[in-house]
């Protein structure tokens, strides 16, 4: 692993451990940075057509619009690992 992933890795453990007990912790990811944990969470299994797929209710959903545009948790970007 990559001195930057195994950095960027542990601030997000860490990040987890300190959240607040309120809740799932949510994250935002844009550009580089929502690749980079595609990339963590997936390794290099992850959809690159868009990283889109559509949910049983037939709406078109894309990572861009789960991460980036509102707040995110583990368990969506797993939605689009391979």
């Amino acid at each position: 692993m990559k001195s930057s992933h195994l950095l960027l890795l542990t601030l997000l453990v860490l990040t987890l451990t300190m959240s607040s007990e309120a809740g799932p912790p949510g994250y935002i990811f844009c550009g580089r940075r929502l690749a980079q944990i595609l990339q963590i969470v997936c390794g290099d299994d992850y959809s690159t057509d868009n990283n889109e797929f559509y949910t049983h209710d037939v709406v078109k959903r894309s990572i861009y619009d789960d991460c980036c545009t509102k707040v995110c948790t583990f368990d969506v970007i797993k939605l689009y690992c391979n």
